[in-house]
């Protein structure tokens, strides 16, 4: 089967700190996927384009409501291959990870991690853009 498990895992805390934590924890060497970082994400006339994940986190912390996506790939090989931070519509952030294997093991130590009792594993497949879609995924069960 090609492709990754992704571990994604719900928290109120969108702080750049505890961003830089996470990535420090489960994927120390890193490189950003995207070379710039549009705001508002998707808009075909963007308000400004940041150059840095760091600008963005920066931006993502003073502007709560802002929904955006960050990507992360490994430089060493192994799991995780892959650190993502999701931005919410209302003010959370959902951290994950994309791995190969040892996806309940990840899940666990994300969870324990952030402190949150929130999260599932899904393949493949973006998380939701709010707190309450992404509970309601996990409560439903992935599909």
């Amino acid at each position: 089967m090609a492709g990754f498990y992704d571990i994604y895992v719900l928290s109120g805390d969108r702080s750049k700190a505890t961003v830089i934590q996470f990535l420090e924890r489960f994927l120390p060497e890193r490189e950003e996927v995207a070379d710039e970082y549009p705001v508002p994400r998707y808009s075909d006339t963007p308000e400004v384009y940041l150059d840095t994940a760091d600008e963005l986190l920066t931006y993502l912390e003073h502007h709560s409501d802002e929904p955006h996506s960050i990507y992360w790939a490994s430089q060493v090989s192994g799991d995780p291959r892959f650190a993502m931070l999701f931005a919410t519509v209302d003010g959370h952030a959902i951290y994950g990870l994309s791995v190969d294997g040892n996806e309940q093991e990840f899940l666990a130590n994300l969870m324990t991690f952030l402190n949150s009792a929130t999260g599932y594993i899904d393949f493949e497949n973006p998380p939701s853009d709010s707190a309450p879609e992404f509970e309601k995924k996990v409560v439903d069960g992935v599909k």
